[in-house]
């Protein structure tokens, strides 16, 4: 059995106000003798890197889907890396070579930080919009256009971890964007990551994109400051048993926004009064001194409970909304089970506590 659960309660809400500083790296292959042939196609590796608009915009980590604008003819330019990195942007056409993230001046991001891009889109006087990268049509965690964070020797030493990759489960277009997970060795304001398209097998690596014909580079972020999701098993809370031996707790699958995990329960007397209790870990409470069976303990305060399937094995789905409020959200569960056999006042047979965190 399957048993769709939404969660009554945000028990923690979104903090919401964490900030990054976002510009872009392009790099100059058409100054270094690159050819073109249309946006987004693989424009090589040849040339200086320029920064637009250096740390001159920012992303607010609260799950929205906020638009990024790059005027290469006005925003100003400052050199990186390479020979002809000069402040100056050189050529026609280059690479959108990275967008950089830099933990904004006085906000100090502590802990994991999960992005989203989605639609980048190049505009021209004489083209138009071209919309290169929609991440639409990539399975979940296939790297598409921009490496892990920890990729770039740049920045590399910034980065305590990092994994990217396509999703299919939030995006503001369609079904599809790139994710980003990633998290700084420290919350110091000069920590930057580049999350570089430098292509080694990834789809859309090294996108060629128009320096001239009033080109504009747009593309749509959106950021969570979240913790991991995280599932595991409460060892202050022993289990009681019954006649069966006792209800036995298990858990597969990440709580995470827009996702679904699964809450095992076995060894179940496929009694109609069993269930799963739904809220918050509390100290065991022995039930033997309140007529209950001994080793039986209560570890949760409940804020919902969902029966049991009436057979020896239950497994309910829990499917976690996409809103940012559940961010962080911690729940704990535990199996109760009755068994009249035993002979007391209180014939529960316990088990032990599962606790979760959403996470991005």
């Amino acid at each position: 059995m399957k048993f769709h659960y939404a969660p009554v309660a945000v028990l923690l809400a979104s903090t919401g106000v964490a900030q990054l500083d976002i510009s872009i790296g392009v790099r100059e292959t058409g100054f270094a003798g690159g050819a073109f042939t249309f946006v987004g196609d693989n424009g090589g590796t040849s040339g200086g890197i320029e920064w637009v608009n250096l740390d001159g915009q920012q992303l607010v980590l609260d799950g929205t889907w906020q638009q990024f604008v790059f005027v290469l003819g006005s925003d100003p330019i400052t050199g990186f890396a390479g020979g002809s990195a000069n402040s100056t942007l050189e050529g026609d056409f280059g690479v959108l070579e990275h967008i950089r993230i830099q933990n904004l001046m006085g906000s100090g991001v502590d802990g994991p930080i999960t992005l989203w891009i989605d639609d980048v889109e190049n505009i021209t006087a004489s083209g138009g919009s071209n919309v290169f990268a929609t991440f639409e049509g990539f399975a979940d965690g296939q790297e598409v256009m921009f490496q892990e964070a920890p990729f770039s020797g740049s920045t590399a030493g910034n980065m305590l971890s990092g994994v990217s990759g396509a999703t299919n489960a939030f995006a503001l277009n369609g079904t599809g964007s790139m994710r980003a997970d990633m998290e700084f060795v420290d919350n110091a304001a000069d920590r930057w990551c580049r999350l570089t398209s430098f292509r080694t097998t990834q789809q859309l690596g090294n996108p060629l994109i128009r320096f001239d014909d009033n080109s504009i580079i747009t593309f749509w972020m959106a950021g969570l400051n979240c913790p991991a999701g995280d599932a595991s098993i409460s060892a202050a809370c022993p289990a009681g048993p019954h006649s069966g031996g006792g209800p036995l707790m298990g858990v597969s699958g990440t709580p995470q926004l827009g996702g679904s995990f699964f809450v095992t329960g076995d060894n179940l007397l496929a009694s109609p009064l069993c269930g799963l209790l739904i809220g918050t870990e509390t100290p065991p409470i022995d039930l033997s001194l309140v007529g209950g069976p001994v080793g039986s303990n209560l570890c949760i305060a409940p804020i919902a409970t969902a029966p049991c399937s009436g057979s020896v094995n239950t497994t309910l789905q829990f499917n976690v909304g996409a809103d940012i409020g559940l961010c962080g959200l911690t729940l704990s569960m535990q199996w109760i089970d009755f068994d009249a056999s035993l002979g007391v006042g209180l014939p529960f047979g316990t088990s032990e506590v599962l606790n979760i965190v959403v996470g991005a």
